[in-house]
């Protein structure tokens, strides 16, 4: 993997759309976690 600066445009193109993959995976998660904790009181 290169350095920080190694990647250039398509580094940062690159790591951007993995932070976001994360992010959304994590709100996903959180989604789900909070409907089905909202299930699970609800019955």
């Amino acid at each position: 993997m290169p350095g920080p600066d190694g990647g250039g445009i398509d580094g940062s193109i690159m790591e951007r759309l993995s932070t976001d993959g994360v992010l959304w995976c994590v709100k996903l998660a959180v989604l789900l976690i909070t409907w089905n904790n909202g299930v699970v009181t609800g019955l």
